[in-house]
C-alpha cells in the first residue's frame, strides 16, 4: 500500500514539474520564468450531430511520439479539469517548436463549452478568429509507428482520423521503411473532408505527381506537416462517404455493408462554419473530392463499407513481401471488425516457415472502445 502511494506521489509530482517546464520560459531567457498558457486558434464546422473544432497551436517542448497523447486544459472554461487528445500532426525532432493540430468533437460538458467559445467568436462584429489559451500536459502513453513493417494499412472512423493520419505522414517520408501504404476513412458527409483539409490536399498533390522539391506556400499549407514521398512507395487514399446526397452519386455495389441505422463516420452534414464562407468551403470540398490517380471517393448511400473485403484486398492486391501494421481508430464496431479482419489473416505456420506477409499486426485506438 505504502509503495504503491509513492510511486503514484512520484508521478504526479513527475507530471506536474514536465508541466510547468513546459510553460515556463527556461528554453528561451527572454520570456521570462513565469506560467503562461498557450494561445490557441479554433476553426469550427457546425454538422447535424453538434459541432467538430479544429485546434491548432505552435510552442517550444520536446517532440512526442507518435501515438501518444496530451491532456489539454481550457483554464478559460475550468481550470480544474483536463480531457486526453491524440494530436493529428506529427512531432519534429529537428525543430525545437512543435506544432499541434487536434480534431475534436463537441459532445457535453467541456468540449461542448469549447465549442460554444468558438462560436461566439464567429458572431461577432467585426469578425475575428476564435481563440482560447490552452495548458498542456504529457505526453502520456507509446509509440504506436513500427519501423520494420513494410506495409502499412490505416483505417479510421470519423475523427479517429486523427490517430492514423500522422501515422500515414510518417510512413510516406524517408525516415520509414514502409513501400506500401495505404489510407481508409469513412465519414458521414464529404464536407467531413474540410477537418483536416490542409493535410488532405497536401497528400492528394503528392498522389498527383507532384515533386518532393516543389514549393509550397505557408499559406496554402496551413503551416500541414511535409512528407517526402519516395518514388518507390506506393500510395493510395480511400474515403467512404456513408450518407451522400442518393440523387447526385451513385451507389456502389462493392465493399458494401448494407445498413441503415449504423455507419463508421461520426459526424454529420456540415450547415456552417465560423471561419469559411460557403462559396469558400464548397470549393475547397471539390477539389478535395476529385479524383485522380490512387486516390477514390467512394459514396455509399446509408451503407458502412466492408471491412473484412477492405483488409482482404489490400493484403492480397499490394501486400508483396514484408510485415503489415494495419492501425485503426473510431467507431467501437469498427474496432471489432477490424480485429476480427486482421486476426484471420494472421498464419503462424507461414512466419514460422520465415514467410513474413503472414505477420500482421493490430494497433487500435483502445480509448475509442
Amino acid at each position: 500500500m505504502i509503495a504503491s502511494l509513492a510511486i503514484m506521489g512520484f508521478d504526479l509530482v513527475a507530471r506536474s514539474v514536465r508541466t510547468w517546464l513546459i510553460h515556463t520560459g527556461y528554453k528561451d531567457g527572454s520570456l521570462g520564468l513565469g506560467f503562461r498558457s498557450i494561445p490557441t486558434t479554433m476553426e469550427t464546422f457546425k454538422d447535424s450531430t453538434g459541432t467538430v473544432i479544429r485546434m491548432t497551436f505552435a510552442h517550444s517542448h520536446k517532440a512526442w511520439e507518435i501515438g501518444q497523447h496530451y491532456y489539454l486544459t481550457f483554464p478559460a472554461l475550468n481550470i480544474w479539469q483536463s480531457h486526453p487528445f491524440t494530436p493529428a500532426s506529427n512531432p519534429t525532432s529537428s525543430s525545437p517548436v512543435q506544432s499541434h493540430t487536434y480534431i475534436i468533437r463537441a459532445c457535453k460538458g467541456e468540449t461542448a463549452k469549447l465549442a460554444a467559445l468558438a462560436e461566439q467568436a464567429a458572431m461577432c462584429y467585426p469578425r475575428r478568429d476564435a481563440s482560447t489559451p490552452v495548458i498542456l500536459m504529457g505526453p502520456h502513453g507509446s509509440a504506436i509507428t513500427n519501423d520494420e513493417v513494410s506495409n502499412v494499412l490505416a483505417v479510421s472512423g470519423g475523427t479517429g482520423i486523427t490517430y492514423t493520419l500522422p501515422v500515414i505522414m510518417h510512413a510516406l517520408s524517408d525516415a520509414s521503411p514502409a513501400r506500401n501504404i495505404e489510407l481508409v476513412w469513412t465519414v458521414r458527409h464529404l464536407e467531413n473532408l474540410a477537418w483536416i483539409a490542409p493535410e488532405l490536399a497536401y497528400l492528394k498533390s503528392q498522389l498527383e505527381g507532384a515533386g518532393a522539391d516543389r514549393a509550397y506556400t505557408e499559406d496554402k499549407l496551413e503551416k500541414a506537416p511535409i512528407v517526402s514521398v519516395d518514388a518507390k512507395k506506393r500510395f493510395r487514399i480511400r474515403i467512404f462517404v456513408t450518407r451522400p446526397d442518393a440523387t447526385k452519386h451513385q451507389k456502389p455495389s462493392h465493399y458494401l455493408h448494407d445498413d441503415k441505422d449504423k455507419d463508421f463516420g461520426d459526424g454529420g452534414s456540415l450547415s456552417q462554419t465560423s471561419s469559411i464562407d460557403s462559396m469558400s468551403l464548397d470549393r475547397k470540398i471539390e477539389e478535395l473530392s476529385r479524383q485522380c490517380p490512387n486516390f477514390t471517393v467512394t459514396w455509399l448511400d446509408n451503407a458502412r463499407p466492408d471491412i473484412p473485403s477492405l483488409v482482404d484486398n489490400f493484403m492480397t492486391e499490394t501486400v508483396e513481401k514484408g510485415r503489415t501494421q494495419v492501425i485503426g481508430s473510431g467507431p467501437p464496431e469498427l474496432g471489432t471488425q477490424l480485429r476480427a479482419a486482421v486476426a484471420a489473416k494472421n498464419v503462424p505456420g507461414n512466419v514460422w516457415r520465415g514467410d513474413e506477409a503472414s505477420d500482421v499486426e493490430c494497433v487500435w485506438d483502445d480509448r475509442m472502445g
